[in-house]
């Protein structure tokens, strides 16, 4: 009998793949990453605009404060990028260029999911600096509560990303995997 015990390490052409593939895709990272700190800088939305919006919605209760917008970017980016680390399985010529890589294809799953999970998480501890050093919140509730809730808000956003993940990967198109998530 096979033993159920589950071990993932990266074979040296496996670390090669992903390496490629971040190389490859670099400056897109780099793209977001500074739309992303701009945004929870507010330097791309002013604060006037987001309180004008939430007040025509009728709300009520309406916090622009830089965790809202530091959860927002890390809702925001957990719900695009399984769109992007799986887009190779919306296209046929894509999908048969990739499942036909030396990688078994449930390793090139892990390999996708553990790269798109290091990419969220880096880029929201990334996020989450900035959003420290533009924060006033410290002064409010402290370092360490302020940091606490960053920490909360990225373990929430790796759920997120999980879950936005499997519905991803079970669509055929893109159009059903963007309807399913929204």
């Amino acid at each position: 009998m096979k033993s159920a015990s589950f071990s993932f390490r990266l074979r040296e052409q496996e670390l090669q793949y992903a390496k490629q593939y971040i190389k490859s895709n670099a400056r897109l990272l780099l793209v977001v990453l500074i739309c992303l700190i701009l945004l929870v800088s507010g330097m791309l939305i002013p604060e006037m605009v987001l309180n004008f919006g939430f007040s025509l919605l009728n709300m009520g209760y309406y916090d622009t404060s830089n965790l809202s917008l530091f959860m927002l970017c890390t809702c925001i980016l957990a719900f695009l990028l399984p769109f992007f680390q799986f887009r190779f399985l919306m296209k046929r010529s894509s999908s048969d260029l990739y499942l036909s890589l030396p990688i078994k294809r449930e390793r090139l799953f892990y390999l996708h999911y553990l790269i798109g999970a290091c990419l969220l998480v880096g880029t929201s501890f990334i996020v989450g600096i900035f959003n420290f050093l533009f924060s006033f919140e410290i002064m409010n509730y402290g370092i360490l509560r302020t940091l606490g809730s960053m920490l909360i808000l990225i373990f929430l956003a790796l759920l997120l990303y999980t879950f936005f993940t499997f519905l991803v990967t079970k669509c055929r198109t893109m159009l059903d995997a963007v309807l399913i998530c929204i």
